[in-house]
């Protein structure tokens, strides 16, 4: 069977079932069933789809199952639920983790000249989510960054010729939206308290640029900011590890408990 075919048997079954067009429960009746859903299981996009399928399993009375079978299917089922529940819970969790601010300043910057800012946002937190960043408007106009990293990862590549020099302007990362313009795949991750972001900024005014109606001359700027984060003072996790783990456990779990049936029907 294609994909397509699984899942039309088991939205059939899901009908047959209930009579009801809203429920959304896959009703296992018999080996074909079974087979349909672990299929659509094995081919899923991810975690969380695989957990939706197995969270909604179960075994109608007139299910034509082995014992066996019966207990497969009930422990996946239930297994799914918790590990949903889990999940849920984690992500209201992290809904309350407090938003933070890590402010920075370079030296006061003559025409042209470049300076180099190395943030921490984590400070003595566990870790730090990375949120974006803030920049005033005074300064968006007036610099370019000629390399940002973000934990050792360079976010700013390629070379280009011109009398003015390379650089990137303030306003693509976003002050005012920066989920319009995100840094992916930096945005919304969480790092630990020893990763570092590290600025190096030029001011583009030329000694002859107007600047606040006059030559900027001899004057100087500052270049300010912040980065957006989430911390955590007290649950510390390493970066991307619950994610990996969950889904290693969901499907490792899942082909484990699939057994002989498994090895035989889909290797």
């Amino acid at each position: 069977m294609y994909e397509a075919e699984y899942m039309g048997l088991l939205e059939e079954q899901a009908d047959a079932l209930s009579g009801d067009e809203d429920f959304d429960g896959i009703a296992i009746t018999g080996d074909d069933v079974e087979q349909a859903a672990y299929s659509s299981v094995l081919g899923a996009s991810g975690p969380s789809e695989a957990l939706s399928v197995l969270a909604r399993m179960n075994i109608p009375g007139n299910a034509r199952l082995s014992p066996a079978s019966k207990a497969r299917v009930a422990a996946l089922s239930s297994g799914a639920r918790a590990v949903i529940r889990v999940a849920e819970a984690q992500a209201a969790r992290d809904s309350l983790r407090p938003n933070s601010y890590c402010a920075f300043a370079s030296g006061r910057m003559a025409a042209l000249a470049t300076d180099t800012i190395t943030i921490q946002p984590g400070g003595g937190n566990g870790t730090w989510k990375f949120l974006g960043f803030y920049f005033p408007d005074d300064v968006q106009g007036q610099f370019v960054v000629t390399s940002l990293t973000i934990a050792g990862q360079q976010v700013i590549y390629g070379t280009s010729s011109g009398s003015g020099g390379g650089g990137v302007s303030l306003g693509v990362f976003g002050s005012r939206s920066p989920w319009n313009l995100n840094l992916t795949p930096w945005m919304g991750r969480t790092f630990l308290n020893n990763q570092n972001i590290v600025f190096t900024v030029r001011n583009q005014l030329s000694g002859t640029d107007y600047y606040n109606g006059a030559a900027f001359g001899a004057n100087t700027l500052q270049f300010t900011g912040a980065v957006l984060t989430q911390v955590d003072p007290c649950n510390v996790s390493l970066p991307g590890v619950d994610a990996k783990l969950s889904r290693k456990q969901v499907m490792g779990a899942t082909r484990n408990a699939l057994s002989a049936f498994s090895r035989s029907t889909y290797r």
